[in-house]
């Protein structure tokens, strides 16, 4: 699962159609399978190196890199600015990337700004799960300038949960496989459906009681994810025993 990335790194391979367009323009990805972070223990240092540089003198306008296929092996370095860094600071770009392909594409947010936005999604996920939202992933995609938030449930309920969050604007919501649990038995524990108990109704969240008034637990795949848990600690302490 994937749950905020926090690098400006990403790898892309792109087809001729999108190619010298900005992130805006370029067509959309396939749900469920956002741009590749590039680790740091792979990425060549130079292109960390010139990362570090953007992060640090640029952050006011960098909206990340990623990196292109360019074939035969080689790549482009594709940086995303919301405006020009001006020629002193292109050059001293290029010199930290060692002679690299370079490439740039407008792109409307900062990658400071995606940060801030990703980090609100993450907070905000509880929230979304008591209002039925099945979030799988969520991260930041340099290529296309946005967060992604992939969800197995039903996609307008979604769309409308986080319309109100801050930089919604920002957030786009995509479709993607439930997570596969993979139960002590060793059968699939595959996501339940949103608990009924948690609904969505004029843009607000309508909570359901239990007995006694107690607001109802929400299900999901947190709540999966609990049980999957507990049934394999309780079958390594059988094992044990």
């Amino acid at each position: 699962m994937l749950l905020g990335l926090p690098s400006g790194l990403a790898h892309a391979s792109t087809g001729g159609a999108d190619q010298g367009k900005s992130p805006e323009q370029a067509s959309p990805q396939r749900a469920g399978s956002p741009d590749e972070p590039v680790s740091h223990l792979v990425a060549p240092d130079d292109v960390q190196a010139a990362e570090a540089y953007l992060r640090q003198r640029f952050a006011d306008r960098f909206g990340g890199l990623y990196l292109q296929d360019a074939g035969n092996g080689q790549f482009t370095v594709v940086v995303v600015v919301t405006r020009p860094l001006g020629a002193g600071g292109e050059e001293a770009l290029r010199q930290r990337l060692g002679g690299k392909p370079l490439r740039f594409v407008e792109g409307r947010y900062t990658l400071a700004e995606l940060e801030r936005i990703q980090g609100t999604l993450t907070q905000a996920m509880p929230r979304l799960q008591e209002q039925g939202v099945q979030v799988v992933w969520s991260g930041v995609d340099v290529r296309t300038n946005r967060v992604r938030l992939g969800v197995a449930s039903d996609l307008e309920q979604a769309q409308a949960a986080v319309r109100h969050l801050p930089g919604a604007e920002a957030i786009v919501v995509v479709e993607a496989e439930p997570v596969q649990l993979l139960g002590a038995e060793g059968g699939p524990a595959v996501t339940p459906a949103p608990s009924p108990a948690a609904t969505v109704a004029d843009g607000g969240a309508e909570r359901d009681a239990g007995a006694g008034g107690a607001p109802v637990r929400p299900g999901g795949w947190w709540a999966a994810l609990l049980t999957a848990l507990r049934r394999w600690w309780a079958a390594l302490v059988a094992v044990f025993h």
